[in-house]
C-alpha cells in the first residue's frame, strides 16, 4: 500500500510540475548559413506534454528531403523536471538568397502556440565531397579554431586582447587538444592572460550555436604603425566523429581522427598619435591614469633624510613610459630613485600603479624648493592629450651647517708681477736644439778595441813560452 502511495504521489507532483509551466515552441536550425547545394536540419520542440495537431511552416524557397521524425524525452533531476517532444525536418534550399522560415505551430491546453521564425542566408554552391561521411571534412565542418581581436585600428600605446577560441558543435567531440605552433606578435609588446580553466560557453559562430572553450588571451600593446600581423595559432586535436552507423541499440559508432587546425592570420593597423596639443614633456603615456607626488617630511635637520615619492596610477601602457624626474637643488644631495610596480594584466588592459621614491639628503641649513613636476599622457577614449602638474614643494632644514656664500662682487682683476725666481710665467713657446750626437761604430775607440785583441794574444803567446 505505502509504495503504490509514493507512486502515485510522484506522478501528481510529476504533472503538476509539467502543467505549472508554460508551454514554449522554439525552432532550431543546424547552420544558418549554408552553400545552395547543402542541407540543413530544423528541429521544432515544444517543453510541455499534451501538444497536439502540429503543424509545419510551408517551407518557401526550400524543399523538404528528409522527416518529420518524432521524438520524446522526459528527465527528473534534482526535484526538476524536463520534457521535450521534437518534429525534425532535413531540408535543402532552392536557390540563393537571405530568406525566413515562417513559424509553426501546435495546439496546447485548448490554444494554438507559435515558434519565431528563423533567418537563412543560402550562399554559392560549396565543394562536397563524395562522401558526406568522411571524417576529415565532418571535422573540418564542425570544429574552428578562431582568434577574436578586441580592436583591429587602435592607438600606438593603446591595449588590445586577442582570444583563441576552439568551437564545436554538438555532432562531435574533442577529446584531446595541444598546441602545435604558438602565435607570434611581432611589433607588440604582449603578455599573457591568466585563464581560469576551460569551462565550455555557448556561442554563435557564423550564425550558428556551438559549443566553445577560451584556449589563450593575451594583452597586446602596439609598439608601432603600419601593418602588424598576429600568425595563425596552429593545433593537434582528437576528435569523435559520427561514422553513420550505429551499434546494436541505436547508438551512434564514432570514429577518432586527429586533424590539425590553425586560426586565420589577423591584421592590425594601429594609428599613431596626433601631434596637434602634443605636450612637450609627452613621453608616450597611453590610458587614463592619475598623477601625484608627496614629499614624506618637509621640517628637518641637516643629513635627515626625507623621501619623494612619485606615483602615476591608472588603466594603461603602465610599463611602457618613464616617470617624470625630481629636479633639487644643489644643497639637496638625492639618490637613485627605487621603483615599485603594482601591476595587474587583465583583458582591459594593464591596470594599477607604479611608483619611484627619491631620497633626499640636505647638506645645509636653509629653506629649499622643489620645483613642481607635470605629466601628460594621451586618453584614446576622449582622443586628447590631458596633462597634471604638482604643486612647489619647500624642505625647512632647520639644524645644520651655514652655507657660506662669498661676495665676488668686490674681486678685482690685478696684473701678475714676477719677483726674482719665486714665480715664473708659464712658458708658451719652446726652442730646442738637437744635441750633438757620436756613433761608436768606426770611431777611434771601436779600432782601438777591435785590434787590441790581435795584438795581446801574439804578446801572451810569446811570454808563455819564455816561462
Amino acid at each position: 500500500m505505502k509504495l503504490k502511495f509514493y507512486i502515485s504521489l510522484f506522478i501528481c507532483l510529476l504533472s503538476i510540475s509539467l502543467v505549472a509551466q508554460e508551454a514554449t515552441l522554439k525552432a532550431k536550425v543546424s547552420k544558418n548559413k549554408l552553400g545552395v547545394n547543402q542541407r540543413l536540419r530544423i528541429e521544432f520542440s515544444i517543453d510541455k506534454q499534451g501538444g497536439d495537431n502540429f503543424s509545419p511552416p510551408k517551407f518557401t524557397n526550400f524543399r523538404v528531403v528528409g522527416g518529420p521524425s518524432q521524438s520524446v524525452s522526459q528527465s527528473w533531476i534534482n526535484g526538476k523536471v524536463t520534457f521535450s517532444q521534437s518534429y525534425t525536418y532535413i531540408i535543402q534550399p532552392k536557390r540563393k538568397g537571405a530568406f525566413s522560415i515562417a513559424s509553426a505551430s501546435i495546439k496546447i491546453g485548448g490554444k494554438f502556440i507559435k515558434s519565431e521564425p528563423v533567418k537563412v542566408i543560402v550562399l554559392d554552391p560549396v565543394e562536397i565531397p563524395k562522401n558526406p561521411n568522411d571524417p576529415n571534412y565532418v571535422a573540418q565542418q564542425n570544429i574552428h579554431l578562431v582568434a577574436e581581436i578586441s580592436k583591429a585600428n587602435p592607438y600606438v600605446g593603446e591595449g588590445i586582447y586577442v582570444e583563441y577560441r576552439l568551437y564545436v558543435s554538438e555532432n562531435v567531440s574533442v577529446y584531446d587538444t595541444s598546441i602545435s605552433e604558438a602565435p607570434k606578435y611581432n611589433g607588440f609588446w604582449n603578455q599573457d592572460i591568466k585563464v581560469n580553466g576551460f569551462p565550455v560557453k555557448m556561442g554563435k559562430y557564423n550564425g550558428e550555436n556551438y559549443r566553445y572553450i577560451v584556449l589563450q588571451k593575451a594583452l597586446l600593446i602596439p609598439t608601432k604603425t603600419g601593418k602588424l600581423s598576429i600568425d595563425p595559432m596552429r593545433m593537434d586535436i582528437v576528435i569523435g566523429v559520427p561514422s553513420g552507423r550505429a551499434d546494436f541499440f541505436g547508438n551512434a559508432i564514432t570514429k577518432n581522427i586527429r586533424r590539425e587546425f590553425a586560426s586565420t592570420k589577423k591584421i592590425i593597423r594601429p594609428k599613431s598619435l596626433p601631434l596637434e596639443g602634443k605636450p612637450a614633456n609627452f613621453a608616450g603615456a597611453v590610458g587614463d591614469f592619475n598623477f601625484s607626488v608627496a614629499l614624506s617630511k618637509d621640517i628637518l635637520k641637516a643629513n635627515e633624510t626625507s623621501q619623494v615619492q612619485v606615483k602615476i596610477s591608472g588603466k594603461g601602457n603602465l610599463k611602457l613610459f618613464e616617470l617624470p624626474t625630481v629636479e633639487t637643488p644643489a644643497e639637496l644631495e638625492m639618490y637613485q630613485p627605487e621603483r615599485k610596480e603594482r601591476v595587474r594584466v587583465n583583458a582591459s588592459g594593464l591596470s594599477g600603479a607604479v611608483t619611484d621614491t627619491y631620497t633626499v639628503v640636505p647638506l645645509y641649513k636653509g629653506k629649499y624648493k622643489i620645483p613642481s613636476i607635470s605629466f601628460s599622457y594621451f586618453n584614446p577614449k576622449e582622443k586628447k592629450y590631458k596633462t597634471i602638474a604638482t604643486e612647489d614643494f619647500f624642505v625647512d632644514v632647520q639644524e645644520g651647517k651655514e652655507l657660506i656664500t662669498l661676495d665676488t662682487s668686490s674681486v678685482r682683476k690685478q696684473e701678475v708681477i714676477s719677483t726674482g725666481k719665486n714665480f715664473r710665467y708659464i712658458a708658451t713657446k719652446t726652442n730646442f736644439i738637437t744635441a750633438k750626437k757620436i756613433d761608436f761604430f768606426k770611431s777611434n775607440l771601436f779600432y782601438v778595441l777591435f785590434l787590441l785583441p790581435l795584438i795581446a794574444i801574439p804578446i801572451g803567446v810569446f811570454i808563455g813560452k819564455k816561462e
